[in-house]
């Protein structure tokens, strides 16, 4: 074979292949098919001068030549900011909106709990002295609730709600292993814990107090354990109702989704870390605390309908195996 001729022939398609590959981040639908094509053909001239020829500096350049076509058409993940922003605008509403009634069971049964058996302890005396004696509900009611609040230096407590929070989340979804069985035990224990604090503060009529302190943070707080349990029940229900599809493949689907949700929680325990440490203790009016928190909730929520509707109707399940992930990029 005439080397000399042969690189003569097709050096024009060795130079459009570099040239795309340096342009990959900003090509057109033609351009990245003519990139796959090139790429092909460009392999092929890389297996024939490795047959026919021993000039190594030809071989090395196809070589790198090949293996840049091949990162940019085969092996080029999305940027991580592109994929960031799917996950906050499509994986995480999607599945937060779809499980919606579940959610909004979840915090109707909550609030329904907790409101029945805060009643309960407030309005007997014998339920309150099977909880603690007189003494160390006054040192609750007077002191021990404020306090827990501003206690600790606001940084560290703010970690250390976010952790506990998130391990309360990530509990919920973990038992939707179970067919999600665990989880209404788990919302009811939580309740039953609000419920007494609750009680108890009413019954020294400090029932203000409660809520202006356990209101601002609160609202995101339970609103995310509502979420986590939506999902996860959600998620066993799955197995009992797989609909016309095969149960592993909904089963699978739905894991991954509830994942989602695992992930995007993160961030809302975050915030709610930040507001029951910064701005549940400090010496803002109660009604300003109150309306940070309210604004928060609203905020929230409206993300999910907004986002999630949106892509819900871009049928988007957020699995997460069904984010785009391979594109040629820079």
């Amino acid at each position: 074979m005439d080397i000399d001729a042969f690189v003569a022939a097709h050096r024009p398609a060795w130079d459009r292949l570099e040239h795309l590959i340096k342009r990959r981040s900003s090509l057109t639908g033609a351009e990245v098919d003519e990139l796959v094509d090139l790429y092909q053909r460009v392999s092929t001239h890389l297996s024939i001068v490795r047959s026919a020829s021993t000039d190594a500096m030809l071989v090395g350049r196809l070589s790198a030549l090949v293996a840049r076509a091949r990162s940019a058409v085969t092996g080029a993940r999305t940027p991580a900011w592109r994929e960031l922003v799917r996950f906050f605008t499509v994986s995480f509403p999607v599945v937060a909106y779809r499980a919606r009634w579940w959610w909004l069971a979840s915090g109707v049964a909550f609030m329904a709990v907790a409101w029945v058996t805060g009643a309960w302890v407030a309005g007997n005396p014998e339920v309150q002295a099977a909880i603690a004696s007189p003494e160390e509900i006054t040192q609750l009611v007077d002191h021990d609730f404020a306090d827990y609040y501003s206690e600790h230096p606001a940084a560290s407590f703010a970690s250390q709600v976010w952790v506990n929070n998130a391990w309360i989340s990530a509990q919920v979804i973990i038992y939707a292993i179970f067919m999600g069985l665990p989880i209404p035990y788990v919302l009811w224990v939580n309740a039953e814990n609000v419920a007494v604090a609750a009680g108890l503060m009413a019954s020294r009529g400090k029932l203000d107090i409660f809520f202006g302190l356990i209101t601002p943070h609160g609202l995101l707080e339970l609103t995310a354990v509502f979420l986590a349990a939506a999902v996860g029940m959600r998620l066993g229900w799955t197995v009992v109702d797989p609909g016309p599809r095969r149960r592993v493949d909904v089963l699978a689907e739905q894991g991954r989704a509830v994942m989602s949700v695992a992930l995007g929680l993160v961030v809302v325990l975050f915030l709610s870390g930040l507001i029951e440490a910064f701005v549940t203790p400090s010496g803002l009016p109660t009604w300003a605390r109150i309306a940070i928190g309210v604004l928060a909730e609203v905020a929230f929520l409206a993300y999910v309908v907004v986002f999630g509707r949106r892509a819900m109707r871009q049928n988007e399940t957020g699995d997460l195996e069904r984010a785009p992930d391979l594109a040629p990029t820079a």
